[in-house]
């Protein structure tokens, strides 16, 4: 089971890596597509709560939906305050605030999935 979810991980983040380095910022896709960011706020959250349920299955501690959505979340106001901190944050369609919520959101919404898929492996 924890080796299942450690894939999914890995795969998870070459995705994230391949759509993020490449299309979004080597195509400049971050700047041109109003949208861009969403999926891979979602594939950020779907690996934060898989990285979440593989730490409590390591805990030997039981894998709830919430747990992952939380695990996401953690992991993507983390991030948010990283981009703040740096000077990344924000979006040239929205404001600085805006963008932030809905980031959160679709990390909550990427943990969900996340949650459900863990759920369906144990």
């Amino acid at each position: 089971m924890q080796r299942r979810l450690l894939f999914l991980q890995a795969i998870v983040l070459v995705v994230i890596a391949v759509l993020d380095i490449y299309f979004g910022l080597e195509q400049r896709y971050f700047w041109t597509i109003s949208w861009w960011d969403i999926p891979l706020h979602i594939l950020g959250g779907l690996w934060a709560g898989l990285f979440g349920a593989w730490a409590l299955l390591i805990l030997n501690i039981r894998v709830s939906v919430m747990q992952c959505i939380m695990a996401a979340l953690l992991i993507g106001g983390a991030w948010e305050l990283f981009e703040y901190a740096a000077g990344l944050g924000g979006s040239v369609f929205m404001s600085y605030r805006l963008d932030t919520a809905k980031d959160l959101f679709d990390d909550m919404v990427g943990g969900a999935i996340a949650g459900y898929i863990a759920k369906k492996l144990i």
